[in-house]
């Protein structure tokens, strides 16, 4: 899932976070590449697991 920079400029504005502009391209490639791996696992079957 591609994020902007917009998108990671409002988020960080949200939670009240001071980025450095330098780093944002950075924030936006890692936090994109954690989002598609959260979609890897909504695919993965966990019929029939049972929680502790």
């Amino acid at each position: 899932m591609k994020i902007t920079k917009q998108e990671v400029l409002h988020v960080a504005n949200l939670a009240r976070l001071d980025v450095d502009k330098m780093l944002i391209d950075k924030f936006a490639l890692q936090i994109g590449t954690i989002l598609e791996y959260v979609d890897t696992l909504k695919e993965v079957d966990t019929q029939g697991v049972t929680g502790r």
